[in-house]
This record gives structure tokens, sequence and C-alpha cells, in this order.
């Protein structure tokens, strides 16, 4: 558990076989019915895309991924000029678009259980961090720059 902690895409997978088993382990009942369960499509493909275009934009700027790691510089280009977290946005909505296209209650848990971790745990630690190396510099793209949207 406490290297799944550490692991923020291991953290998603994680949720989406949760959601799955949920959804067909205890089906409580269908709060979304199809065609709008295929909205999930569409939602999961955005914050896929978003994951994959802030992944690429991490390799071009050489920064670390994992959480917690060292940056030697504060990412204001791609999708981190309209969030501070679109790795994690991405993986949120990549989350609820599955959970989207299962349609079930217990299956909505999972992007809402992955929100709450990333709020809580991840973000916090690294924006002290972020604020502890960077200062002012950081603190003004924190001003200008919503954590999620």
């Amino acid at each position: 558990m406490k290297n799944l902690l550490k692991n923020p895409p291991k953290i998603g997978y994680a949720l989406i076989l949760l959601a799955v088993a949920f959804h067909f382990g205890l089906p409580i009942f269908q709060v979304i019915s199809f065609p709008y369960t295929l909205l999930g499509i569409i939602v999961g493909g955005i914050g896929l895309l978003a994951a994959l275009s802030t992944k690429k934009t991490f390799k071009k700027n050489r920064v670390a991924l994992p959480p917690g790691s060292k940056s030697d510089k504060i990412l204001l280009d791609g999708l981190f000029r309209y969030s501070r977290n679109p790795m994690y946005l991405g993986m949120v909505m990549f989350i609820l678009g599955i959970s989207t296209l299962l349609g079930s209650l217990t299956a909505l848990f999972a992007p809402v259980i992955y929100f709450l971790i990333f709020n809580v745990k991840f973000i916090p630690m690294e924006e002290r961090m972020m604020e502890e190396q960077f200062g002012k510099e950081f603190l003004d793209y924190k001003n200008k720059v919503r954590r999620w949207i």
C-alpha cells in the first residue's frame, strides 16, 4: 500500500480496477443510462490526451515526473498555462470517463476517491516543495493559474 501511495499512475489504475469491480460486483443501480454512458468516451479521451500532453511537456522540459521529485523550473507552457496539475486533472477525467461508460453509482466512487487523494495528499505536498524552492515565482504562478481548471 505504501508503494501505491507514492505512484500516481498506479493509484489511477487501481481505482479503474476498483470501479470495474464495484460496477460488476456491487451494482447498486445505474445512474447513467445508454446512450449517455457514451459521453464517457469523450470525457475519458480528453483526460487521456491531457495526461499524455502533460507527459510530453515534462519530457520536453526535462522535468522529473514522480511526485516529490525536485524540479529545476516551474513549467509554464502547455496545459500548465491553464492548470497547475494537468496530469492529475487528465487522470481524474480518464477515470471519470471510464466510470461514466460503466454508468453505475458504485463506479462513480473511483474518480471522487482519486480527486480527494490528490487534492489532500499529493498536491499540497508538491506545492509546499515548489514554494520552498521557488518562493515568489511559484506564488505568482499559483495566483495566476488555478489548481485544477
